[in-house]
């Protein structure tokens, strides 16, 4: 096992452990480390081949640790989708699991990785309606991970906590 290889297990190791044992202030911590370093994506060759407002296609030049910059695309992904859905900015998100699946290894040869991800019409309805009755749904979203050629290489399965946020002056008041 090559260094790289060790440290990508050491940290999935990590995040799985964190997941399972840390209280709720310390999964939004995590939430909020991966937005502090979000700008950090455009500089690791993050380029959006499609997006509209159910699917993305994100590609990623491979220059190194293919698996970690797959797992911070994946989070790009979701988040992008998510942001295309409010318009208002009225939706606050926070990661809650991530599960990663590879099918075999990443060829060595691999240039471009690129990453699909699709909300469908009833699955977004559903959280529209859990979000507007209890203010806060959890969404799974599952990723794809294809190379070039377009032969599937894994999964990237995440689930968000979304929140709406009341606007200011949005407040129902109680008359009796």
């Amino acid at each position: 096992m090559t260094k790289k290889q060790l440290a990508t297990a050491m940290l999935r190791d990590w995040f799985e452990s964190l997941e399972k044992t840390a209280p709720r202030p310390v999964q939004t911590s995590v939430s909020w480390l991966l937005r502090f370093f979000r700008p950090a994506a455009s500089a690791l060759g993050l380029r959006i081949s499609s997006w509209s407002d159910r699917k993305i296609e994100i590609a990623v030049t491979v220059a190194g640790d293919a698996e970690g910059v797959a797992m911070l695309a994946a989070f790009e992904a979701v988040h992008l989708l998510w942001v295309r859905q409010d318009q208002l900015g009225t939706l606050g998100e926070e990661i809650l699991t991530a599960q990663v699946q590879f099918f075999k290894p990443f060829p060595p040869d691999l240039k471009t990785l690129r990453l699909r991800c699709e909300i469908t019409d009833s699955y977004l309805e559903s959280l529209f309606s859990l979000l507007r009755q209890n203010s806060t749904a959890e969404a799974q979203h599952l990723i794809t991970l294809h190379d070039h050629f377009e032969k599937k290489l894994g999964e990237i399965s995440v689930t968000l906590n979304l929140q709406r946020k009341e606007l200011l002056g949005s407040a129902k008041l109680d008359v009796n």
